[in-house]
This record gives C-alpha cells, sequence and structure tokens, in this order.
C-alpha cells in the first residue's frame, strides 16, 4: 500500500504562494527556508511549496501538480467556488459533474498550479 504524505507544488515566490494557502486553507505554514515552506494538514498529508528554481532536478515551466480537495456535499462545494471567484482565483473549470463521479470545478493559484475541488462519488 502506497500513502501519499506530501504534495509539493513548484513555486516562483514561496511566500507569496504561501500567503495564498495560508488563506486559502486556514493554517499557518512552517518556513523551513526562504525557498520551502510546509503546511501541516489535518489528514497528516504535508502541502510543501518549493522554490521552482531550486527543485533537484530541475523542473520545467509546464503544469505538474494537481492539488484535490474534497468536500462534504454539493452545497459546501458551491458556497467554496462562490467564496474563491470573490477572491479573484482563476477557475478553469467551472463546478460540473465528472465522469469519474461527483461535482467537481478547478482553480489555479499565482503559478498555474491546478486546485480540483469535488463533492464524494455517490
Amino acid at each position: 500500500m502506497t500513502t501519499i504524505t506530501q504534495v509539493i507544488l513548484y513555486v516562483s515566490d514561496p511566500a507569496k504562494s504561501a500567503a495564498f494557502y495560508a488563506d486559502l486553507l486556514g493554517l499557518t505554514p512552517k518556513p523551513l527556508s526562504p525557498n520551502f515552506v510546509i503546511f501541516e494538514l489535518a489528514s497528516g498529508v504535508q502541502l510543501g511549496l518549493l522554490l521552482r528554481s531550486k527543485v533537484v532536478p530541475a523542473a520545467d515551466k509546464g503544469i505538474s501538480s494537481e492539488l484535490c480537495l474534497v468536500v462534504d456535499s454539493k452545497d459546501a462545494l458551491e458556497t467554496m467556488h462562490q467564496k474563491w471567484v470573490k477572491q479573484g482565483i482563476a477557475i478553469i473549470l467551472p463546478p460540473q459533474v465528472m465522469y469519474f463521479g461527483g461535482v467537481n470545478f478547478m482553480g489555479v493559484d499565482a503559478d498555474g498550479n491546478r486546485i480540483r475541488v469535488s463533492t464524494p462519488d455517490k
């Protein structure tokens, strides 16, 4: 069995991205260096934000990540979607039922990293 323990996003400005995710998640990050910060999520999984130029091996500027969040209900999803729109978060996929089940929408952060929000499959 494989367990995901950490998701790392490559970012152009760790401090700016940390502020974005602190607001989005309602959490305070742990700065481990000027180039890397970690969020401890309730599930035990960590979200890391790493300065793109410090990634070894080097990463291109293409999209290489997707963070997936699950909410309890369609109402909770709609509430989050409306909040993101009001905050000016770019929405690249409006709320809709996807082929793999559940309602989904997707936004992107300042670096173009994708954030998918979905309801549980029913």
